[in-house]
């Protein structure tokens, strides 16, 4: 489980995450990991992961293997590699699809947040590209993220420290979600 929020104020875009990964009811905290980032850097983009651990191992392979894939800069162009992206994870990676049997396309199994100097967006699993203006969070503890970003967003004018303020929110309340903090910004 996990948090990943992404700020976007005066020119400056930045993304961050917790540092607690799970294995089904087994926390993974980050003091005990070689790699508890959920962040993957790629090309001009930021990708925060949240679900399985595997999908980091997945994206950082695709990436160096086709990368690409993660070049875009509009939501038309994001949205045609997510089509792509598709394609691979289940061809290649054998990613199973099936979630209910009333969705309306197969699932991706994958929810990230990608920022990159000028953009935030969100994929989600079946594929819907948002783009965002000003912030976004998703995982587990994207509720209590969302809202400390809130009510700090126009309070605040470093994005880091926006950032910051979201994934302490979801640490504290969420069971699913803990410290370090990992901030990265987009080249």
């Amino acid at each position: 489980m996990s948090v990943i929020v992404a700020i976007r104020k005066n020119n400056q875009t930045v993304i961050a995450c917790d540092g607690l990964s799970s294995v089904g009811s087994m926390n993974l905290h980050a003091d005990n990991l070689v790699n508890s980032s959920k962040l993957v850097t790629l090309k001009d983009s930021v990708i925060g992961i949240a679900g399985w651990s595997a999908l980091q191992d997945i994206i950082t392979h695709l990436s160096a293997k086709k990368p690409q894939l993660f070049d875009f800069n509009t939501r038309e162009e994001l949205f045609d590699k997510t089509l792509q992206i598709h394609e691979e994870l289940t061809e290649t990676y054998h990613i199973n699809t099936s979630e209910e049997s009333d969705q309306p396309v197969d699932s991706s199994q994958i929810h990230m947040l990608i920022v990159n100097k000028n953009s935030i967006f969100e994929v989600e699993s079946y594929r819907t590209v948002i783009e965002y203006d000003k912030f976004f969070a998703i995982g587990s503890g994207a509720r209590y993220a969302l809202g400390a970003i809130h009510a700090v967003y126009d309070k605040l004018e470093d994005p880091e420290d926006i950032a910051k303020a979201g994934v302490e929110a979801a640490c504290y309340y969420s069971d699913s979600c803990d410290l370090p903090i990992y901030i990265e910004k987009p080249r």
